[in-house]
Formats: C-alpha cells, structure tokens, sequence
C-alpha cells in the first residue's frame, strides 16, 4: 500500500520531531563548534517540548507506514514518559555535563537519537520495527556510556554493556525470526490474529517466545541477566546512567507489554511460568543486594533491578485482563522522574564531598541544605512505597494487579520484599539528617538553581500524583 493513509506520518510526528532535532545538533556542531555550546541545549529542548506537545494532542492516531508503527495510548503514555525524563536531564543536566566536561553536541544529539529509538520501541506494529527500535537506543546508550571513558571503569561500562547488549540482541533476533518462520508473519496484530488458529504447544514458537522474552528481561535488567547494571551504572556518567534507568527501562516494558501481551497472548502458557520465575528472583536479588551496596550508584542500580521485577507483577496481570497494563504504565512515570532527580542530585552532593558517589555523602546534608534533604527524602520514600507518594499508588495497583490475576503468592512477596528496601532506602535519610558531614569536607556550596528548581519541581509532582493520581490514571487508563 502506498496511499497517504497507509502512511499516516503525522502520527509518527513526535519521533520525527525529536530525530530532527539530533540532526540539527550535529549540523550546529559542525557549523559552529566554538559557539554552538547553548544552541545544541536550546535546539533539544525545542525538539523535545514540541514532541511531547504531539504526543499529548496528536493530530493523527492509529497505525502509520502500513501497520509497522501505531500511535494509540499505549504509545502515548510511554512517548510522554520518554520524553519527561529527557526534559528533566536537559533542564537538571547542564551544571553535570559542564563540570565533567562531557562534549555537549555528542550528548544531546546521542540523547535524542536514543529517544527515537525509545519512541520508535513504543510505537512499534511490527517485529521489525521493534528490533530496529531496541538497536538504535542501545547503540546509542553504548556512545553515551563511553562518554567518560578516560576515567576508571569508564570504558569498562561501555564495553561490558555493548558487549551483553549484542549478546541479548542475537536472542532477540533468533527469537524473532523463530516466531516469524511458525506464524508467517512480523506485523503484531497479525501474529495475534494467526495465534489464534495455530497451535500454541508448537516447539518453534515457545522457543521463539522465550527467546525474545530474555532480550527483553536484559534491556529492563531482570534477574538472571541484571549483572551488567551495577557495573555500567556506576561506571557511566551519572546524567546517562539516570537516562538508561529510567527511559531506557520505561520504553523496553512499554515494548515488552506490546509484544508478549496483545501480539503473543495466546502463547501466555509458555513464557508467564518463566516471567513468574524471573519476577520472584528479581525481588529478591534486587533488595537484599541493595542492602550491603556502600555505593550510592550501584545501590540505586540493584533497587531499579527490584523495581523491574514489581513492574513484571503489572505484565503478568495484563496477560490475563489488559487492563492492568494501566498500573504498569502509571507506576513508569513517577519511577522514573524519581530516579533521574536521584542521580543528578546524588552526583552534585558527590561532586561537593567524596566525588566518588557514597552513601556517606549524604552525612550532614540536612545542615548545609535543608531543601535537597527534603528533596532526597521525598523521593526516596517514593521509592519505598509509603504514602501519600506517587510510588505508594504504583505499587497499590501493581500488587492488587497481581492478586486479582490470581498471583497472590508472588504480590505478597513484592510486599516483603518492599519491607526489606525500606531499610536502604531510610539509610540515606538517616544520613542526611542525623549524622555530621564527614570530617575534612569542604564548604558547602549552592547548586545550579536549575537544578534545584527542576529536581524540585519533580519531588512535587510525586506528592501531588500520590494525592490526585488520576491526573496521570486517566490517560494511562485509557489503553
């Protein structure tokens, strides 16, 4: 088909927008080097604010280039989480990339294009869309990891995480094309319209399906294939390593659900009692690693890892009655802005202390700066679940999403499991508020007002959606 209908771009605008954008950084970078340090900031933000204006009031919707890509909610809600955080880092970002002098037109225009790739993963109709949407964000996210490599473990995160990353990819693929051989076909809807007819028991689509279900469980560092996250984590640049842990890992469920859930729901059999396995590990991994991480860095990286297997709770109810996918997508957004908020804000508390990102930093925050201990406390009480926070409702609705698709054995273990990360979780807030600034420390200075006021902002957005979170419900409701 080749009519306009069948093409259908103005629904695709948002990745177009922001792909464009990318393409002029690069073209500024080239055209003025030494003087194009703030165009490339005020080109993404552009890109970005004018995509995330499409998204919420499309002027199309529906399928686009003949069923490969799709804008319906459940693009909506992921593009609009994508594009949150990366608002978030272009605003809260600019005194990090500064200070570590990380070459502004090389992140910004890998930034966006790792957003096209997110957006893409998202939107995607087809299997082939799909992998194309996984590569461009992962070869992107391997750049941005190396962006720091004359540091220590600089280039040992890039190379570990291309080095896994490719290995995943290979599964994905084979999985794919083994799905592709038994039902004839990659466009999603058409995978689920054949399942239906086809038997189910079939070797080659079980295969296929646990294939492409590990490709997934990587890119969202699930239990078993989470070993890479620590490393890379802490390795990486903290601005990217927020990106990663929280677009990142909001576009690869987004594109998990859209696959496995609609496209591979009548196979549910074969890869829930997988999905099940992996969730209780991840819980459990994740927490108890937690607990003895002296690392700032590398303990938010083993509690994303617990946070995916929780986010895996939401999949698994979706399998039975889509709508549960609401409480997966809901839970995404304040996830995410928590995490970019404690990465940028934890590098700049380093950066003023031991600038080696350690729990014992955070000693004696509340005395030198009463408003990021606030800030910190919010957001990691977020994280743990207590009320009246955005992550309270999230985890609400993902266990009681469990408990009525008859998964109460694995929700009352995400709630023990949560008990658990309450403790590391209360540990830096202890620090900040109870304990002395380690001895020898400098005089605290200020940090970036921008910094401050959009971290700020975020915090504020977790209070308001735990009190009123049909603010955010009634559009991830919809799908």
């Amino acid at each position: 088909m080749s009519d306009a209908s069948s093409l259908n771009l103005l629904s695709l605008l948002p990745e177009m927008l922001v792909a464009l954008a990318g393409l002029l950084v690069i073209l500024a970078n080239a055209v003025g080097r030494d003087s194009a340090d703030g165009a490339h900031r005020w080109i993404s933000l552009l890109g970005v604010l004018s995509a995330l204006w499409f998204t919420l009031n499309p002027l199309a919707t529906g399928a686009a280039m003949s069923g490969t890509a799709v804008h319906d909610g459940l693009a909506m809600a992921g593009n609009t989480v994508i594009l949150a955080v990366l608002l978030l880092l272009l605003l809260g970002g600019e005194s990090y990339l500064k200070s570590r002098r990380i070459p502004l037109a090389e992140y910004h225009s890998l930034s966006l294009f790792a957003a096209t790739g997110m957006m893409s993963l998202v939107s995607a109709g087809d299997l082939v869309t799909v992998f194309m949407g996984i590569e461009v964000l992962s070869i992107s996210l391997y750049c941005m990891a190396a962006l720091l490599n004359e540091e220590e473990g600089g280039r040992e995160a890039a190379l570990k995480y291309f080095l896994t990353g490719s290995f995943a990819s290979g599964f994905l693929l084979f999985g794919m094309a083994l799905v592709f051989g038994f039902t004839g076909t990659t466009n999603l809807d058409a995978i689920a319209h054949s399942l239906t007819s086809l038997d189910t028991d079939n070797w080659m689509l079980i295969g296929g399906a646990l294939l492409m279900l590990i490709g997934f469980l990587f890119k969202v560092s699930v239990a078993p294939f989470h070993n890479w996250a620590p490393d890379v984590y802490d390795g990486s640049p903290a601005i990217v390593t927020a990106f990663m842990s929280t677009a990142a890992k909001a576009a690869a469920f987004t594109g998990l659900a859209r696959v496995f859930v609609p496209a591979l729901g009548e196979a549910a059999d074969a890869w829930i009692p997988m999905l099940a396995l992996c969730a209780a590990l991840t819980m459990i991994l994740g927490n108890f690693s937690a607990l003895v991480q002296d690392s700032f860095k590398r303990m938010l990286a083993y509690s994303g890892v617990a946070h995916a297997g929780y986010l895996l709770l939401g999949i698994l109810a979706a399998s039975s009655d889509s709508a549960h996918m609401a409480s997966v997508l809901f839970y995404l957004l304040p996830y995410a802005l928590i995490n970019g908020v404690l990465f940028l804000v934890g590098a700049a508390i380093s950066r003023q202390r031991s600038g080696k990102n350690l729990l014992d930093d955070f000693k004696g925050l509340a005395a030198d700066s009463p408003l990021l201990a606030i800030l910190i406390t919010v957001c990691l009480l977020a994280l743990a679940g207590i009320p009246p926070t955005a992550g309270f409702v999230g985890k609400f609705y993902l266990f009681m999403g469990a408990v009525d698709a008859g998964h109460v054995g694995l929700a009352c273990l995400g709630i023990l499991t949560s008990v658990v990360s309450v403790y590391f979780y209360l540990r830096v807030i202890v620090y900040a508020w109870f304990h002395k600034a380690p001895a020898g420390s400098a005089p605290w200075t200020p940090l970036d007002g921008g910094l401050v006021l959009v971290t700020g902002l975020s915090a504020l957005l977790l209070l308001v959606l735990g009190v009123w979170p049909n603010l955010w419900l009634s559009i991830t409701a919809t799908i």
